[in-house]
């Protein structure tokens, strides 16, 4: 999940991000991602609800997910229901 900041309708810049263990860099190639996981799953988001201080997002083969979005630079988790 990626925050972007749209003040300047122009000039449109990413000021923070959000990523799942599945979604590091470090994950794929690991004892964690299986043949299964490469051909029938997906960790990536959708449908995201977003209110003043939290989203809300769906999040495909990984649950719902609570994202704190007050600090706009560092979204971190703050809850997830599988």
């Amino acid at each position: 999940m990626r925050l972007i900041d749209i003040s300047d309708e122009m000039h449109l810049f990413i000021t923070g991000e959000f990523l799942l263990d599945q979604n590091q860099l470090s994950f794929c190639g690991s004892a964690a991602d299986t043949p299964v996981t490469e051909q029938f799953r997906s960790f990536s988001t959708h449908n995201p609800t977003v209110l003043q201080d939290v989203a809300i997002i769906d999040c495909h083969s990984n649950g719902v997910q609570a994202i704190d979005i007050s600090n706009s630079t560092n979204p971190t988790q703050a809850g997830y229901q599988d």
